[in-house]
């Protein structure tokens, strides 16, 4: 049986993607350990991150109903669908490199062990919001220390 994945925004799944409430970030922010000037700095990136992501998802599932469209039809044009294809493999790109940015600024404006609380309560985060079958199926047990490289 194949793994399936949580869905976003309009049913879309988007790895990585289930944006945070305000509430999400105020309780980050209080278990992480900024001041309000860098809790608005981060929830600006948060809140742009949101907006292209959303274009993004909306580029995305046009290339998908394009796709269907097509193979609707009698005949259906390859080059069609394989352009569609590779349009969708570059939003997927776009997507991941838009998260890395993400990470990066918020990184930034975090000392290393704020960035450390951080990641883990945002990891966090992300388990609670799966659906209660999927918690246990395919994640590793949460790790108290973000792994670093060579380790």
């Amino acid at each position: 049986m194949p793994f399936h994945m949580p869905k976003g925004p309009e049913g879309f799944h988007i790895p990585g993607f289930i944006p945070p409430s305000a509430a999400d970030i105020a309780k980050l922010c209080e278990v992480v350990g900024f001041d309000e000037q860098t809790g608005k700095k981060i929830m600006e990136i948060i809140r742009g991150f949101d907006t292209s992501m959303k274009e993004r998802i909306i580029k995305v599932q046009r290339e998908e109903l394009n796709i269907r469209e097509e193979l609707l039809k009698d005949k259906p044009d390859l080059a069609y669908i394989q352009r569609s294809i590779t349009n969708k493999t570059s939003l997927f790109a776009e997507i991941e490199m838009a998260q890395i940015k993400r990470d990066l600024d918020i990184k930034a404006l975090l000392t290393p062990e704020q960035y450390e609380r951080w990641s883990g309560a945002v990891f966090q985060k992300m388990r609670e919001r799966m659906p209660q079958g999927m918690r246990d199926q395919g994640m590793p047990p949460m790790s108290q220390s973000t792994p670093q490289p060579g380790n």
